[in-house]
């Protein structure tokens, strides 16, 4: 699938671009979870890559869909998802991974409703250090976050009291959203996005190119 919307008839505005194979490969996994991120471009005419991505059971990594925009807005999120979910459909169990401010996140969660959109751990923990500006959060929140049972999170977040308001920032969050033990569907041990950066770290070369270069297919093929 491949797609291209212009601004006033000849002005590119957005690509997307799927991969068949991974997208039938995905729809087939035993973990229905994809992993969206972005990156900067540095050409001339700048913009942001999207890629999503999933992991299969031998733990290889898949890109399933890239896309060229602006810049992250809701604009552009909302048309990277909407092809998203024109390919994938309706899946069970289905869960997506970002690293987004909560209110793109609610954004989001009309376009694809059937799936649990989780947010991740690793951005979680950057905000609270940034907000808080105390890095003794961070060991307790990790536990917490990673805690497959509710008696071994409580422990860790009842040390999170000592810290004003952190508390009440991750319940506004939604503790759903990050903590293991809450999660609506399993995400397994999906807790960041760090496969994404795997797959920038591959094309980092190729980010100063132009989208149309004819280098471009080396990076794609």
């Amino acid at each position: 699938m491949f797609e291209v919307e212009v601004e006033d008839v000849h002005y590119f505005k957005y690509v997307f671009m799927a991969l068949g194979w991974c997208i039938r490969s995905f729809l087939n996994c035993i973990f229905p979870i994809i992993i969206v991120d972005g990156t900067n471009l540095y050409k001339k005419y700048k913009g942001m890559l999207l890629i999503e991505t999933y992991i299969d059971g031998n733990n290889n990594i898949y890109p399933i869909t890239f896309s060229i925009v602006d810049e992250e807005n809701d604009a552009s999120w909302n048309w990277f998802m909407t092809h998203l979910k024109v390919l994938v459909g309706d899946i069970p169990n289905f869960v997506i991974i970002l690293a987004r401010h909560i209110s793109v996140v609610n954004d989001l969660s009309s376009i694809v409703p059937n799936a649990f959109h989780a947010l991740c751990k690793y951005h979680i923990q950057n905000k609270l250090v940034d907000r808080f500006k105390n890095k003794g959060i961070i060991s307790h929140f990790y536990l917490a976050a990673k805690a497959y049972r509710m008696s071994k999170f409580q422990i860790s977040w009842v040390k999170l009291h000592q810290y004003p308001g952190v508390m009440t920032y991750l319940k506004e969050i939604g503790l759903q959203r990050w903590a293991r033990v809450y999660q609506v569907h399993c995400r397994y041990d999906k807790m960041t996005i760090n496969i994404v950066e795997c797959l920038n770290g591959v094309l980092k070369d190729a980010w100063e190119l132009s989208i149309t270069n004819n280098d471009m297919h080396k990076y794609y093929s």
